[in-house]
């Protein structure tokens, strides 16, 4: 069944409180973790698989830190609904492509969900809003920290924690940021700021994850090793090059202010006006002109409209979460007429 709470309460990681939220709209911890005593997921058996959910859900009932968790049999959940999950970045696009016995986790406020039986027996991940890696691994640590004692997690004392895909051997973390660069691409920086994300062995991808393309002007910054450096140390490298790239993108975006302010007006106001007149809009259309709308909020030219509403734009524009909003199934036609009426209520604060 469905969680109840995985509705639209806004998830307490969009409302742009953590620091540095207006260039960096999240930061994710990711764990990949592994029985000892079973195969990996792409070779084990319905009865291995079985096991790995039984045993989780166990250790799930009896600890304090997963008791008050949602626990959802994920076969159980249709298309519509496991898109939706997607889009919200709670679950992975091969977790809704996989057909074998697997769980989902989530506690109320969205923060922390876990996969299991996904590529690697757990998936555990934090979000925050902003930056703030280190209260994502505070949280997720201790979780991780009952898991192993209950389930027992495959280690190695040279090569760390065993994982599916070889890049994650060691901690099997990954520690990203998702982050809002309109200045860096508009004087056109971001090709210096990708190729030395490169030589730091980090991995940029868009807004949809893995893959993806640069739309609206995001990037989702992670490192791509994990092998050979301790949590702490992947968790500090993350934050500091966001704390650097946020505080670059802001220096460059009062500079376009400043020398080519009715260039940068245009831009935000031309997007305004289309998001809130159209009556039909793509994703993409309103990834790209809420960029701009975002870029107006930071320079103070727009004040009626706020980061927290932009970022629940951002994900519940998306068609799983409009068909969800409506009760139905729709069209691409028809969900781009109710795209269009739904953000022009909440930029310009509508009743509906």
């Amino acid at each position: 069944m469905f969680p109840e709470q995985v509705q639209f309460n806004a998830n307490k990681w969009l409302r742009a409180t953590g620091d540095l939220a207006d260039v960096v709209l999240t930061s994710r911890i990711r764990l990949a973790r592994n029985l000892q005593d079973v195969p990996f997921t792409r070779w084990a058996l319905p009865d291995d698989l079985a096991s790995v959910t039984a045993r989780f859900r166990r250790v799930a009932s009896g600890t304090a830190e997963l008791a008050g968790m949602a626990v959802i049999d994920f076969p159980r959940l249709d298309a519509l609904e496991k898109e939706f999950l997607c889009e919200r970045h709670l679950i992975s696009r091969e977790f809704v492509e996989g057909k074998k016995e697997s769980l989902l986790t989530l506690n109320s406020d969205e923060t922390i969900s876990i996969m299991v039986n996904e590529e690697d027996h757990l998936r555990i991940q934090a979000i925050r809003s902003g930056v703030d890696l280190q209260a994502a691994w505070e949280e997720l640590n201790a979780i991780d920290d009952v898991l192993e004692k209950g389930m027992r997690f495959a280690f190695d004392e040279r090569w760390g924690y065993l994982t599916a895909c070889p890049t994650n051997i060691g901690t099997g973390m990954r520690c990203s940021v998702m982050l809002h660069l309109p200045g860096m691409v508009l004087t056109q920086r971001i090709d210096k700021v990708l190729s030395a994300a490169a030589q730091l062995n980090l991995a940029v991808r868009g807004f949809f994850g893995e893959g993806s393309e640069n739309t609206g002007n995001l990037f989702q910054i992670s490192n791509q090793i994990t092998l050979g450096a301790t949590e702490e140390e992947l968790i500090q490298k993350i934050a500091n090059i966001a704390e650097q790239i946020a505080k670059d993108e802001r220096r460059v975006q009062r500079e376009l202010r400043k020398h080519a302010a009715r260039l940068i007006e245009d831009r935000v106001w031309r997007a305004y006006g289309l998001l809130t007149n159209a009556r039909l809009l793509t994703s993409r259309e309103v990834l790209e002109n809420l960029s701009d709308i975002r870029l107006g909020i930071s320079l103070g030219l727009v004040e009626h409209v706020d980061f927290r509403t932009c970022n629940e734009i951002l994900f519940y524009a998306q068609p799983a979460h409009l068909q969800r909003m409506a009760g139905q199934p729709m069209e691409a036609s028809d969900r781009d007429a109710f795209r269009a009426d739904y953000v022009r209520r909440n930029l310009t604060k509508e009743n509906p």
